[in-house]
């Protein structure tokens, strides 16, 4: 019995160690190294599985933030990498929507995670589309 019980806690530790934690939940982008406006394009899996990675394809619209220069590899498109499993913190985006798509930069390309600023044009309210310029005063 003993050893039963000692089993569910562990079996429950180890679950709990594999869960997305985000720190903060964000109003917006300006935390990260990036945050745009763009159209999902592609998807590629690169690695499939609960727990792989995909590349999005993505036409930039506006660039609300930028730490340096954004890596295209196309006249306004650019590549972002994400894993797609929950227990990574992962997003899954839909091709042909807009998003506000927030992150970090990754050698010569980009990487967004749930952690991040990511959300669906269309469910942001008009009252908060002025809070995603990162303007500083």
């Amino acid at each position: 019995m003993r050893f039963l019980f000692a089993l569910n806690v562990l079996v429950l530790c180890v679950g709990l160690g594999a869960a997305c934690t985000c720190v903060d939940i964000p109003t917006n982008g300006c935390d990260s190294q990036y945050s745009i406006l763009g159209q999902v394009l592609r998807r590629q899996v690169l690695e499939p599985g609960e727990n792989g990675r995909s590349v999005y394809i993505v036409r930039v619209l506006q660039i609300y933030k930028a730490e340096r220069r954004l890596p295209y590899v196309w006249p306004g498109i650019v590549r972002i990498r994400a894993y797609h499993g929950s227990a990574t913190c992962g997003v899954i985006l839909t091709r042909g929507r807009l998003y506000v798509i927030s992150g970090t930069y990754q050698d010569s390309s980009l990487e967004t995670n749930s952690c991040a600023y990511v959300r669906q044009w269309n469910e942001i309210p008009f009252s908060q589309r002025w809070d995603l310029f990162c303007r500083r005063l």
